[in-house]
């Protein structure tokens, strides 16, 4: 009788293991998409106009200033895919929260493995989220986009990150016939200036046993949108918020899907 309770108990002790096991590993499951997927990158062009960014070469604005750039990134971070039927996809990664620092010395960007299906575009914000904006960037690992770069993007613990920097010089002549030699510094940041990007008016289509590419373009042109960067080209955010709600304001113009 003994032994008959034994093998019972023990019986009864490998089913709920293997019941747990198999819960463990459908919920591990859960945190991936269901269903077929597909890799997919996202491939970044910034550009001024038309022209693709390379540093120290110069543009010029939309109103004829020559500029060059020296340095410029930014964080796309809450980065969904947005099905038809405009249900959002977060896209999730090794490091929470999703965040990728874009800048013109990388074109492409792996967003990994993305639900098969019909797409009307993508949403993300430029900047980080509060919470982040005021942790601590030397407790990530330094591959995380969100640790402290070598070209810095974080100004301490109570301002938090730069959500996008700029520097370059430009011409600062009245009648705009000079070389670019005066200084562009633009350190954008602040909780307040956290903003959402809806690019969802453009179709694609994630299709089973292809990878996909979609193109992004960043117009730093249109950055300068109603900005005569003769007069308005520093700021630090908070030592000169008029110049920076400005340029934050025309962030949502700066992007689109080609």
């Amino acid at each position: 009788m003994e032994i008959k309770i034994s093998k019972s108990i023990f019986l009864f002790s490998v089913v709920l293991i293997s019941a747990f096991a198999f819960t463990s590993c459908k919920k591990d499951g859960n945190n991936n998409p269901s269903g077929p997927t597909q890799d997919l990158v996202l491939h970044v062009h910034n550009t001024a106009g038309n022209k693709l960014i390379s540093y120290d070469s110069v543009y010029t604005d939309n109103t004829g200033r020559k500029y060059l750039v020296t340095s410029f990134q930014y964080y796309m971070t809450n980065l969904r895919l947005v099905k038809n039927d405009g249900t959002e996809i977060p896209v999730t990664g090794k490091y929470q929260p999703f965040a990728l620092l874009i800048s013109p010395l990388e074109l492409n960007y792996d967003l990994g493995q993305q639900p098969v299906g019909d797409y009307k575009g993508i949403r993300f914000n430029i900047g980080v989220d509060s919470a982040t904006n005021h942790s601590d960037p030397t407790s990530r690992p330094a591959d995380d986009p969100l640790a402290l770069q070598n070209d810095e993007m974080h100004w301490d613990w109570s301002q938090g990150y730069l959500f996008m920097k700029l520097e370059g010089k430009v011409d600062s002549t009245v009648d705009a016939t000079g070389d670019p030699t005066s200084p562009i510094v633009m350190h954008l940041g602040l909780d307040k200036n956290y903003t959402a990007i809806d690019l969802s008016n453009s179709f694609f289509q994630i299709v089973q046993g292809s990878d996909l590419q979609i193109v992004m373009q960043c117009d730093v042109n249109q950055l300068f949108t109603n900005v005569d960067l003769r007069t308005d080209n520093q700021t630090h955010t908070f030592d000169n918020q008029t110049l920076a709600n400005d340029l934050v304001a025309n962030w949502p113009n700066m992007f689109s899907l080609q």
